[in-house]
């Protein structure tokens, strides 16, 4: 098990020489919001490769149909620019308006995902925990989507309870806090499992 962080505009100014000494593995970086690339994202990840440190990329997603999903995966990968980070990418799919009553989150993610498969890049999912459920068509299904699916869970508790409740799905990393700090910077720490 090692520690990854994410970060995104709002942790600027985090240093990046304190990582390593803070016991940071690697760091997942967020790459967007909806079709808008993060303002931090190009700075951060030149940062990280200039100290050989592993990345990823997240992007907080606004889509709320399957085609939009599909526009911010084809617009993930262009601003990929043909990288493969070793943390792998990773949708955010959290924002409550992808969880109103009559959405299908599930469509939403899987587009995307599928979206990113056909561009040559295998896509994760980061949530929390809450936004799971068996059944819940407003939520994300895990057992609805394809087992090759990885899963990032945000669960502020003394245990991740995902891998009880989707026994049969990876859960990559755990999301236990986001009161942590690099410096005077405030984080969100993972358990990461891979």
């Amino acid at each position: 098990m090692r520690t990854v962080i994410d970060i995104s505009k709002w942790n600027k100014g985090i240093n990046f020489d304190l990582l390593k000494p803070n016991g940071v593995y690697g760091v997942i970086v967020r790459i967007g919001c909806g079709m808008t690339r993060d303002p931090m994202y190009t700075t951060f990840v030149s940062m990280l490769k200039k100290r050989k440190i592993p990345w990823g990329v997240y992007l907080y997603s606004m889509a709320t149909t399957p085609d939009k999903a599909r526009k911010e995966a084809s617009q993930l990968v262009s601003m990929l620019s043909g990288q493969h980070p070793q943390l792998g990418v990773w949708l955010d799919i959290e924002d409550d308006s992808q969880f109103k009553s009559g959405m299908d989150t599930t469509a939403i993610a899987s587009a995307f995902i599928v979206k990113c498969n056909q561009l040559g890049y295998n896509c994760g999912i980061y949530t929390s925990r809450g936004k799971c459920s068996n059944s819940l068509k407003n939520s994300i299904r895990p057992n609805a989507l394809a087992s090759y699916v990885k899963y990032w869970i945000a669960e502020y508790n003394s245990t991740c309870r995902f891998k009880s409740l989707f026994p049969s799905r990876t859960l990559t990393g755990w999301q236990y806090t986001d009161k942590k700090y690099i410096g005077t910077v405030k984080t969100d720490f993972s358990h990461w499992y891979e």
